[in-house]
């Protein structure tokens, strides 16, 4: 229910201070714990956030409600930074807010959930972030994905189907991408000429 029609594009993206004006509020980020607990609860997270001041709020939202969280950006001093990080390796924390600081680069191999509470339009970075989620890790056998922003058909922003291949638009109702990417292949085989998008 929150619109970002009124949020200038920059470059290609959103305004960044106009954006944090928008999503960061306390109803959203309710909304986000809520959402987590709903699909994602004891799940090793790490959230993505528009500035500083969203993670900071994000994580506040997350411990109001119980859940051990914390938040790092680039302001986080480097110990600091360190040691929270291996509280969450060692699952001592459950959830990491961050703004722009765990994105390309970043192996934390254990996180079983990622939290998208920043828009982007950019699809790299998109790809950047849920790819946080998707490395190999003894016992892990899935990565939930949530998308907060609300405007992945609108703004034509990727979603977890496109990583499959899969139509942008597609609605899964948290059935197994896998599962659908092989459906829709045999449906290609059998009907060469039908795109996906029709579907």
């Amino acid at each position: 229910d929150t619109s970002l029609d009124e949020v200038r594009i920059s470059h290609g993206e959103f305004n960044q201070r106009e954006l944090a004006d928008t999503v960061n509020t306390e109803h959203r980020n309710r909304l986000a714990v809520a959402g987590w607990r709903e699909h994602a609860l004891g799940l090793p997270t790490l959230a993505y956030t528009v500035d500083v001041a969203h993670a900071h709020a994000l994580a506040e939202a997350f411990r109001a409600d119980g859940v051990k969280a914390q938040a790092v950006s680039g302001e986080t001093p480097t110990e600091e930074r360190r040691q929270i990080l291996e509280a969450y390796r060692q699952r001592r924390i459950d959830v990491v807010c961050n703004c722009m600081i765990l994105t390309e680069g970043t192996d934390l191999p254990l996180t079983e959930c990622i939290l998208h509470a920043k828009p982007t339009k950019s699809a790299t970075l998109y790809a950047q972030i849920t790819g946080r989620g998707l490395r190999i890790h003894p016992g892990k056998t899935r990565c939930i994905v949530l998308d907060l922003v609300d405007v992945a058909k609108r703004h034509s922003l990727q979603a977890a189907p496109v990583l499959y291949g899969l139509p942008p638009g597609l609605v899964t109702k948290g059935d197994d991408l896998r599962v659908i990417e092989g459906e829709l292949d045999a449906i290609s085989e059998k009907y060469p000429g039908l795109v996906a998008s029709q579907l």
